[in-house]
């Protein structure tokens, strides 16, 4: 996907910095976090702490993710001890001396102890108020030489949370696909309104069709589905090959990151990217998640699944009021 160079290769570059990568799922975030920590067992070894929550979370992710991963890269086997005792299922050591430990946030302990000089924060959105401030006193030691890295990988974040707060604080790098009729970039949303007038410009456009259940009939609503470029009007298709010529790929991107944040922090530097699932997903699939949304709302007076499109879909910030 196009969205990762950028990325990977900032992350790389820019040492003494907080990073949030906020994405909608399945779109690479947590990857990235994996991606820079392979590397950095290579090229900048280092003492490490990647925190999940809760408990559960990270021996699944051990088991998922993390380890078949690192067993997919022979290049990175020399690097660890001979001894098969020196690695276990939490923790990898190598014998520079240094560790990558992956740690719950929820257990104090494992938020107090240890000093590493990188930290991954898998969905801090969820984390406690102060476990964010608590986990970012591992890395102290590391602040004068500014050689630190804090990496935050998350969907939407709920309001007055601390990864929501850093993700305000930061540059707000955010995603834009380009219409492939007149070649503008535009900020992905689920309906575009007219600042003035209040009137729809464009969005997902569907015909609303319903069971008698009154939850979505996919199989009328999907024939009816396209996105709706803000600025040309163009209604596109929904194809995989549209979404293609949206955003490109990663060798040849069409769309871009565009910073939406001109006052970003620079006690501490953060640096923050925003991936709206919506030039990547089915616009179908969300045209139908919308209409159950609604119906939920309408009928039983709950926001459930609306907060669950802002959060997984729209990666954005949830506010109840």
């Amino acid at each position: 996907l196009p969205i990762a160079p950028d990325i990977l290769d900032t992350i790389d570059q820019t040492p003494g910095t907080r990073f949030l990568i906020r994405g909608a799922t399945q779109l690479l975030k947590t990857l990235c976090g994996q991606l820079h920590a392979m590397r950095s067992f290579l090229v900048e070894p280092g003492p490490a702490l990647w925190y999940s929550h809760p408990e559960k979370a990270i021996d699944d992710f051990c088991d998922e993710k993390f380890n078949p991963l690192f067993d997919a890269l022979p290049i990175l086997h020399p690097l660890l001890y001979t001894d098969p005792n020196k690695r276990a299922r939490t923790r990898l050591q190598f014998p520079a001396g240094h560790n990558f430990l992956l740690r719950s946030a929820g257990i104090k302990l494992q938020r107090q102890s240890k000093t590493a000089r990188t930290l991954y924060f898998d969905e801090s959105w969820t984390y406690e108020p102060g476990w964010c401030a608590d986990i970012a006193k591992r890395r102290e030691s590391f602040s004068e030489h500014g050689t630190w890295r804090e990496i935050h990988m998350l969907t939407g974040t709920h309001r007055d949370t601390e990864a929501d707060q850093y993700f305000q604080a930061s540059d707000q790098r955010t995603w834009h696909p380009r219409c492939p009729t007149c070649h503008e970039l535009f900020l992905p949303r689920r309906t575009h309104k007219d600042p003035t007038t209040g009137e729809r410009i464009g969005g997902i456009t569907y015909a609303t069709h319903t069971l008698p259940s009154g939850l979505a009939d996919m199989g009328r609503i999907a024939p009816t589905v396209a996105y709706q470029c803000p600025h040309c009007r163009t209604r596109h298709p929904d194809t995989p090959a549209t979404r293609l010529a949206m955003n490109g790929t990663a060798a040849a991107p069409r769309g871009c990151y565009v910073a939406l944040n001109p006052t970003a922090s620079t006690a501490p530097r953060t640096i923050g990217w925003h991936i709206s699932g919506i030039p990547f997903s089915s616009w179908a699939v969300i045209a139908g998640e919308m209409v159950n949304a609604e119906r939920e709302r309408t009928t039983l007076g709950t926001v459930t699944l609306l907060e669950q499109i802002i959060l997984k879909r729209d990666a954005d910030t949830w506010d109840p009021e």
